[in-house]
């Protein structure tokens, strides 16, 4: 069975996978909010928050060749890609500065609501400049004291990939043997970097990625956008999962396990997302809160540790945040996502979503323009 020959179909269980990741994100984050370490990742080298980030940019990386694939245009794949990111973050970030802030802040209202570093953190996030945001006075006493969204470092890095995806497509560097050279060439690049011992912040974290992280981040993307490119030639089969899974454990804790995690983690995430049970979708059928958890998961964490205080353990925030959270992430989809992906039919008319390809790329691509909205958290 060739990738191609599933992509065609909207079945598929990215949303699934997307819900699992931005909870192995959640429940990593919970160890160093409450003082400790993520213990998957003194197995691995690898915390439970880096996995679930490496499935988002794997799957991102595969979708997001597709939806170019699709649009041919900068514009209304910009517009795309605007409409499923900023506006659920926008909302987050309001509400964490100017609805939560106040409440934790160890300052008076006047002076919170008076401090240019309030609407500094509002109009950094919301521009996508999200590296170590803090809100005056707010989480100061916390295990992990100051930081207010750990999880925001990694959206930058998403949107720089959009944009290098739209450039390479642009000029033709996503099509062919040029296309698979470039991207080729990427994904090497992000496989030498951590392998030349350049040092990392754990993604478990919350102090946000450096260089290696970033490389890393592109490096999956790359490989998720090189399994789009040769979709008709790549099987999906068990048998390399399994044994893709075993090369990956046995790089665990050593200086090879992301490159390998580079090469494996977006093929067994695409067999996931096309072999598995239908059956799977039914945890998402109330809606796709996976972006919503991730932008709110980690203050409403903090949240917690604040009012819980020193002596919090990582099940017991767990237990107090899971609900909520997503309760959070359920009223963004559908209050705020859903509604602005709606705004797409307002500006893009069918020609400026799907553009004949010369018939030379449709091969390829042909196959593939009935493929689902790909999601950024990706």
């Amino acid at each position: 069975m060739k990738i191609a020959e599933r992509v065609r179909s909207r079945q598929n269980n990215f949303d699934a996978l997307r819900l699992i990741a931005a909870s192995l994100v959640l429940v990593s984050h919970c160890f160093p909010l409450t003082g400790r370490s993520d213990p998957f990742g003194a197995i691995s080298g690898q915390t439970l928050g880096e996995l679930g980030v490496s499935i988002f940019f794997a799957i991102s990386g595969f979708l997001i060749a597709k939806s170019w694939s699709d649009s041919r245009a900068v514009a209304p794949f910009a517009l795309k890609r605007g409409l499923r990111l900023l506006p659920a973050l926008v909302i987050a970030v309001l509400l964490t500065a100017l609805v939560l802030g106040p409440l934790v802040t160890t300052l008076s209202p006047l002076r919170y609501f008076t401090s240019a570093e309030v609407y500094r953190y509002i109009a950094e996030n919301s521009a996508l400049f999200t590296i170590n945001g803090r809100l005056p006075g707010v989480f100061v006493h916390n295990v992990y004291p100051s930081a207010v969204n750990g999880s925001l470092w990694t959206l930058p890095v998403e949107a720089t990939a959009y944009v290098a995806a739209a450039i390479l497509g642009a000029v033709g560097a996503l099509r062919g043997r040029v296309g698979l050279a470039c991207v080729s060439f990427l994904a090497l690049l992000a496989l030498s970097t951590p392998m030349a011992g350049v040092s990392s912040l754990q993604l478990g974290g919350a102090a946000g990625g450096d260089l290696a992280d970033v490389v890393y981040l592109g490096g999956l993307f790359n490989c998720g956008m090189l399994l789009y490119a040769l979709c008709d030639r790549i099987a999906l089969r068990w048998d390399v999962f399994v044994l893709f899974t075993i090369a990956w454990i046995a790089s665990y804790d050593t200086v090879w396990v992301r490159p390998v995690a580079i090469v494996v983690i977006p093929y067994l995430v695409l067999v996931l997302a096309y072999r598995t049970p239908a059956a799977v979708r039914v945890i998402t059928r109330p809606g796709d809160v996976s972006y919503g958890i991730y932008v709110y998961a980690f203050p409403t964490q903090q949240l917690a540790a604040f009012v819980w205080g020193p002596g919090l353990t990582p099940g017991i925030m767990l237990g107090l945040v899971a609900a909520p959270v997503y309760l959070l992430a359920l009223a963004s989809w559908r209050l705020v996502e859903a509604p602005a992906l709606g705004l797409k039919q307002r500006f893009l008319t069918k020609s400026d979503s799907i553009r004949p390809l010369p018939e030379r790329f449709r091969r390829i691509t042909s196959p593939l323009t009935n493929a689902g909205e790909p999601r950024p958290l990706d």
